[in-house]
């Protein structure tokens, strides 16, 4: 399973809009060996991971909260199709800006939807 969030967040793949992995498990997935490190990597690349599981799984769950994404246990079988079209519908929170950051490029000009603006 490791693997294949690491496959899913691969900057390589060109993927249109942000990507949104959801990822469902029926065990604790246990700790990833062998994988570089999957919350860097989702943030480099703009995703976020969410997750469906059967048991609780605390390095998913983490894996989850460190890349905005929403990790839920799934008590019963029949619970699961719901909690998955929850996941897939979820938006992630916008990405904060910078401390000091005012919408304005270095040359003075506002950044598109910002107040910002020439003088």
């Amino acid at each position: 399973m490791w693997g294949a969030i690491e496959r899913a967040l691969d900057p390589i793949v060109a993927v249109p809009g942000k990507r949104r992995i959801i990822v469902y498990s029926e065990h604790d997935a246990g700790m990833p060996e062998g994988c570089g490190d999957l919350p860097a990597a989702a943030l480099k690349c703009g995703a976020s991971v969410s997750a469906v599981c059967r048991t609780p799984d605390a390095v998913l769950e983490d894996l989850c909260r460190r890349t905005h994404g929403d990790f839920r246990v799934a008590g019963a079988a029949a619970a699961v199709p719901s909690l998955v079209e929850q996941a897939h519908r979820a938006r992630r929170p916008r990405a904060r800006q910078p401390a000091g950051w005012l919408g304005r490029d270095p040359l003075g000009g506002a950044q598109p939807g910002s107040r910002g603006g020439r003088g």
